[in-house]
């Protein structure tokens, strides 16, 4: 009779490696800098893509605009070897990608501006953005095989332009910038532990069996992508989401004027209702609310950190509902409470959006699964809810 088998994070070793370092960019106009070929390194089971900013010469000074640093790389976009989008896109800032991570229930500490890293000065400007593939830290559910050096992943970034980020630019002289390109892995474990004989798992949970090897194809992917459901400031307007079809894991909606600048979440609806297929999940609510929740639910960070939220953000979390922000921390695969949902349903916010509300932007988490019947961590699947079927109580409908 066999023995115990060894889950995969008890089986596989982290492995992180700086795979191609950046030449000093001087920074000026609009410019592509992503890694060479636009290809990320293929090593193991990939977890996660990290993008460090470092300084090669100092500039002479000047002043951000709002959303900067993080917004100094104007796009990034994540693709597998067939080219669909894994993650962000030409329309996904790094401001957003800082809103993902923040609002992203990944770690004890998930806002990159509390990082040591961390520097918003316009003379010596730091950051280090983070593109998540795996969904559960405890498990390594949803990293992805990354194997094929002849069709790797490809990463697309391009710096934004001095007139983009500087309400006044440096004097004299411009910034030099480095960036470091960093994959974070696990490693291929064998299939039985050399110290104790033990069979070993050799896949992460959420990948399909049978497809060793094959990149995003037959596996458990999770999404960032960037959405404009139309408003009109100072008018009762529903809000429809564009993005659908797969599982929500989380929604991050940020509200602007028309000139794109982050309004007071004073101008989303108050009260707002959100409701799925018609059945309300918030019903006559005050958004300010939902952003005290979200603080709530921060408790993984050390009590004197910061946990401030963002200007005209609304984070909408349907991950870590045990009010701890690190998925898969109570042993499961982080997915009780993620919103499945399909094309035809009918996702909305409405309400009278207030007189700086023209422009509603919506970070869409959503995942798409590989059924896991039959393996070890079957117990862990289908633990998402299904899309609200409740009639209002208030309507009798």
């Amino acid at each position: 009779m066999p023995g115990p088998m060894l889950s995969f994070r008890a089986s596989s070793h982290e492995y992180l490696e700086k795979f191609n370092t950046s030449a000093a960019i001087t920074m000026g106009n609009s410019q592509d800098v992503s890694p060479a070929q636009n290809s990320v390194q293929s090593y193991g089971f990939l977890r996660r893509l990290r993008v460090r900013l470092r300084n090669s010469v100092a500039s002479s000074g000047g002043t951000f605009n709002a959303d900067y640093p993080a917004k100094l790389l104007s796009a990034i976009a994540l693709t597998d070897p067939n080219g669909a989008e894994i993650y962000g896109g030409p329309t996904w800032s790094g401001y957003d990608a800082m809103l993902a991570e923040k609002y992203g229930a990944y770690k004890a500490v998930n806002d990159p501006e509390l990082s040591p890293l961390f520097s918003a000065s316009t003379t010596t400007p730091l950051y280090v953005w983070t593109i998540p593939l795996e969904l559960s830290e405890s498990s390594g559910y949803g990293s992805l095989p990354n194997f094929d050096a002849q069709s790797p992943y490809k990463l697309k970034l391009t710096l934004d332009s001095n007139a983009n980020a500087f309400s006044s630019a440096p004097t004299t002289t411009q910034a030099q910038l480095l960036f470091d390109y960093i994959i974070e892995c696990w490693t291929l474990p064998d299939a039985v532990n050399k110290l104790t004989g033990l069979q070993q798992s050799v896949f992460p949970p959420g990948i399909g069996q049978n497809l060793f090897g094959v990149n995003g194809v037959g596996c458990t992917v999770q999404h960032w992508s960037k959405s404009n459901p139309g408003i009109t400031a100072s008018s009762a307007v529903t809000a429809s989401l564009i993005r659908k079809g797969n599982t929500f894991r989380g929604l991050v909606m940020v509200v602007r004027n028309s000139s794109g600048v982050r309004q007071a979440v004073s101008n989303f609806p108050n009260p707002i209702t959100f409701q799925v297929d018609g059945a309300p999940l918030w019903l006559g609510f005050d958004p300010a609310v939902i952003v005290e929740e979200w603080f709530r639910r921060e408790v993984g960070q050390a009590g004197n950190t910061n946990k401030s939220a963002d200007t005209g953000v609304v984070p909408v979390m349907f991950a870590a509902p045990d009010a701890i922000n690190i998925a898969g921390v109570d042993g499961t695969l982080g997915g009780q409470g993620w919103l499945g949902n399909n094309q035809a349903s009918r996702i909305e916010f409405s309400g009278s959006w207030g007189a700086n509300a023209n422009q509603l932007d919506v970070l869409t988490n959503d995942v798409n699964g590989v059924s896991l019947e039959g393996s070890a961590y079957a117990f862990a699947y289908g633990q998402q809810l299904a899309a609200a079927s409740m009639p209002s109580v208030r309507s009798g409908s």
